[in-house]
């Protein structure tokens, strides 16, 4: 059974974050004024197309076959053909300018927001009709589209007051047009059926939610509102779970509600606590960052005890029957289409390496489920003395990272290419550093503001801004606590992978993919000299994920024999 990342070649964009296409075989990138359209397999150039002015933005219509470039410095947005290379278009919104372009759902029309939100326009690709539609509040936030794509939602601000409507693609009529209770909107979303729209308010208002019936505007009543559990700052993160049953709310006091779809109640609480306790079956992954030459052992640090003796980092994998010594990679990264396949056999395999691969590739390991069966025997102590927890090398590590929460500004600093980086299993309870946000200062980093769902609701990740190294993830079928991973970087990007509902890709500014899975953590070294990756992006089948820094990005291919973390491929 073996885990390995094949990393593509490296490609150069600017401007906006490269995109899939919707089949997941495509991916388009600005270069300055000229959009080019890669294969993702191979990086090769597929598609090439010269713009009227440098592209701020980019996306793909909902079919796959044409693209939406916007070049809002300009007034213009363009459109291109994948299919028909000769054919193009240009909207120009004269002196009301744009700000935002986006695509509808009929692939037929793209929604054009006017400078300082004057006016909301349809144009339509089929007839070149424009079709005028009242100013939104907002020139991106409070516009959406229904997931069956029937239905627009836009906020609107009318004598003083909120409102939403709600027209019909189909024609662009208005359906209905409701008074809102907020005294600021924020933000809007569908529920994953559509029945339902939840609107928020802004943080200085206060935390309300409100839970709103589209088609209905007779009474102007909502279905329900949420008040939140203080009268502190708003709601931070709004997310629905993918069946709509389940509503997560991020507030600015670091903690995370559930509420149903039933009563609109809370279900439960996730506190972001400064002690870890448990559940007993919680693991805490803890990154330890070492300096030097990559040597390819990317390896999982914890303490056993094995009838009164202590076993120490990779010694202990190895006698829980895991991972053996993997071969060395060469050390410079100067060339790193040069470097070979790296197969690393996971858990309980010492089988050889998969197939072959052009691609550079990192290697990834996971706990066993013996190493991790025999972490959640409280039988024995949990708390051991230093001496079992991995020794001055861990304790160093632990005050590390004690003295980075409480110097924010140090968690921003680069962590050298030549580092390597393991994952230990931390003892219970583990005490977090009290975490310091700047509240003397405007818009202070405080509060949950990363709340995602799996695809398939089983887990939700959420971290909190004032300790922005911390991931937690939580089970919502116990609705407790399932992992945490304490990184040795700030969290910049977090994405599940929508194939594999139960892996989660973590970026971290660093030179490195995290990963995790309920049955073990892991880190992939993208092979790509002075790389600092900042956002992730999964295909939409999950067969690749994006990996980008500033203007530099590479596709990840993750290759699974067997599963990866005892997750079938």
């Amino acid at each position: 059974m073996e885990a390995a990342v094949d990393f593509s070649e490296k490609a150069v964009f600017t401007g906006p974050l490269p995109c899939f296409s919707p089949d997941g075989k495509l991916i388009a990138l600005a270069q300055e004024y000229r959009l080019v359209v890669r294969e993702v397999e191979t990086l090769a150039v597929v598609g090439l197309f010269s713009c009227l002015d440098r592209i701020e933005a980019l996306s793909w219509s909902p079919c796959g076959e044409l693209i939406l470039c916007g070049m809002y410095t300009h007034g213009t947005a363009q459109v291109f053909s994948i299919v028909d290379s000769e054919w193009n278009c240009s909207v120009t919104e004269g002196l009301a300018g744009i700000c935002n372009a986006r695509w509808c759902p009929s692939c037929e029309d793209i929604l054009l927001t006017a400078e300082f939100q004057v006016k909301l326009s349809v144009w339509s690709l089929v007839d070149q009709n424009c079709r005028n539609l009242p100013p939104p509040k907002h020139p991106e936030a409070g516009i959406a589209f229904s997931p069956d794509g029937t239905q627009l939602a836009v906020l609107e601000r009318l004598e003083c007051k909120d409102w939403l409507a709600v027209y019909d693609t189909s024609c662009w009529e208005l359906i209905s047009h409701s008074l809102l209770p907020t005294t600021d909107a924020a933000d809007i979303s569908w529920s994953p059926d559509g029945s339902c729209v939840a609107c928020w308010d802004s943080p200085a208002q206060g935390p309300l939610l409100c839970i709103l019936d589209p088609t209905d505007s007779d009474n102007n009543t909502p279905m329900a509102i949420h008040h939140g559990t203080s009268y502190g700052l708003g709601f931070k993160s709004v997310a629905w779970s993918p069946s709509g049953q389940l509503l997560v709310v991020g507030s600015y006091e670091q903690d995370a509600s559930v509420l149903n779809n039933v009563t609109w109640t809370a279900l439960a609480g996730f506190h972001h606590a400064n002690v870890i306790t448990g559940p007993a079956s919680v693991l805490v992954y803890q990154e330890e960052i070492e300096n030097g030459r990559f040597d390819g052992e990317q390896h999982y640090g914890r303490s056993v005890h094995d009838n009164g003796n202590t076993i120490k980092g990779r010694d202990a994998l190895k006698n829980n029957g895991a991972v053996p010594s993997p071969r060395k990679p060469p050390t410079a990264f100067s060339r790193p289409e040069n470097l070979p396949k790296l197969a690393i056999p996971a858990m309980g395999s010492g089988g050889p390496s998969g197939p072959s691969s052009s691609r550079a590739s990192s290697p990834m390991k996971s706990p066993s489920n013996s190493s991790r069966g025999e972490n959640n025997n409280r039988s024995s102590p949990r708390k051991a003395p230093l001496s079992a927890r991995g020794g001055p090398h861990r304790s160093s590590a632990v005050a590390t990272l004690a003295g980075q929460l409480d110097n924010p500004a140090s968690l921003l600093g680069d962590i050298p290419d030549s580092s390597t980086s393991q994952y230990i299993i931390s003892e219970l309870p583990l005490k977090l550093p009290a975490a310091r946000a700047a509240t003397d200062r405007p818009s202070p980093k405080i509060g949950v503001s990363i709340a995602i769902w799996s695809p398939d609701g089983a887990f939700l990740a959420t971290r909190c801004d004032d300790r922005p190294n911390i991931m937690w993830v939580w089970d919502s079928s116990k609705l407790e606590l399932a992992s945490v991973l304490i990184q040795a970087a700030p969290i910049r990007a977090a994405e599940w992978a929508p194939s594999q509902p139960h892996r989660l890709a973590v970026a971290c500014a660093s030179g490195r993919v995290y990963f995790w899975t309920p049955n073990g953590a892991s880190c992939a070294h993208v092979p790509v000299q002075g790389m600092k990756v900042t956002s992730l992006k999964w295909c939409a089948d999950g067969s690749a994920l994006m990996v980008a820094g500033r203007d530099t990005f590479v596709c990840a291919h993750l290759t699974l024999a067997g599963g990866f973390g005892g997750i079938a491929a």
